[in-house]
């Protein structure tokens, strides 16, 4: 405790509660000012019989609770009911599968680059044998084609860019609906930055894991094979680091706001 606050307890018992608490801004910023009014009153009546107005504070402090106490009763008050739960967790599903598959769209958008730069081989090559019917059918649809592997390469590049922008398209229709739902889910403040912080963390460490399994894997066909097929690899690796650096951003703002209070106890220590 500071210097400054060692005669004005119910400012001291003020921040201590307000770092308790766990509510939205309004209701935090009501219960503050409600706690205040009952405090300094008390206190008044505590000063009109006698008692220095310090003392007259600590025995309004006594009388109230501890700040701890109050901010758990009130916390059980605002408890999220199972309803919003459930359709946070419906929208945070939401978001999270169409911002997998815009990322992968985007994986595409880099591997129709990577074609157009270093060729169909860097992208569609990829080590690895075929049955004779995968073989047959792959020289149907690319008859230009010598070899099945020559078919192969052509149709797995082509896949790369297709399909996955395909499955990009398909997740900017989720995102849309997503902030088109947002206003729908009756959530405080606070628990919809904290929802979508865990919303971003999952991001975060989903990306990172599959950014480091496809680089690695770009990186051991790279050494055993060449550059056939490295492409195809990269391409989503490059998305999957990008979208793990915005999750993780966007994790650590979310989870920041989350105590906003924080200088106060950084004060006070």
């Amino acid at each position: 405790m500071t210097r400054g606050h060692q005669n004005e307890p119910i400012e001291d018992y003020l921040d201590e509660l307000l770092s308790c608490l766990r509510l939205p801004p309004r209701a935090t910023r009501r219960l503050l000012g409600e706690c205040e009014d009952h405090l300094r009153q008390a206190a008044d009546l505590g000063e009109q019989r006698g008692l220095a107005r310090a003392d007259a504070e600590r025995a309004a402090i006594r009388a109230f609770g501890p700040a701890s106490h109050v901010a758990a009763a009130a916390g059980t008050e605002r408890r999220t009911s199972p309803a919003t739960l459930c359709r946070l967790s419906a929208w945070s599903l939401l978001t999270l599968s169409g911002t997998a598959l815009t990322a992968i769209g985007l994986s595409g958008a880099v591997a129709a680059v990577f074609v157009a730069i270093a060729g169909r081989h860097f992208v569609g090559a990829l080590p690895q044998t075929y049955p004779a019917s995968v073989c047959r059918y792959f020289l149907a649809v690319h008859r230009g084609a010598s070899s099945c592997s020559g078919a192969a390469t052509l149709e797995n590049s082509s896949d790369a860019v297709a399909l996955r922008l395909l499955a990009g398209a398909c997740g900017g229709l989720l995102l849309a609906v997503a902030v088109a739902t947002r206003r729908f889910l009756h959530a405080d403040v606070s628990v919809r930055r904290m929802w979508n912080g865990a919303s971003a963390a999952v991001a975060t460490v989903t990306f990172l894991v599959a950014g480091a399994w496809l680089t690695a894997t770009a990186a051991d066909i790279a050494i055993q094979h060449g550059s056939g097929g490295v492409g195809w690899y990269v391409s989503g690796g490059i998305v999957s680091l990008i979208g793990a650096g915005a999750a993780g951003f966007i994790t650590w703002r979310s989870v920041r706001a989350l105590r906003p209070w924080a200088h106060v106890t950084l004060a006070q220590s």
